[in-house]
């Protein structure tokens, strides 16, 4: 095996005997699980405030379930998924 010898640290891609993989950003995908993560922890953390049945509390619940269901159709229909 080569040794990187500090290489890998200048991203010197020369110590890698593979080809290199050009992957599209995936638009759509990361924004929505992202989301749907931002949405899932502001709802919880934020609940106490707001309490558990609270408008504010269920609309975020809600709307990570819905990006939760659509992250696998979203994922399906694009070219390069994140997953």
């Amino acid at each position: 095996m080569r040794r990187l010898r500090g290489r890998a640290l200048f991203h010197d891609p020369s110590w890698c005997q593979c080809e290199a993989v050009h992957r599209k950003f995936d638009a759509a995908g990361a924004p929505a699980g992202t989301c749907r993560l931002v949405l899932l922890v502001d709802a919880t953390s934020q609940a106490p405030q707001y309490a558990w049945g609270g408008t504010r509390t269920i609309g975020a619940l809600a709307a990570a379930v819905v990006l939760r269901a659509a992250f696998p159709l979203i994922e399906r229909a694009i070219s390069g998924p994140i997953l």
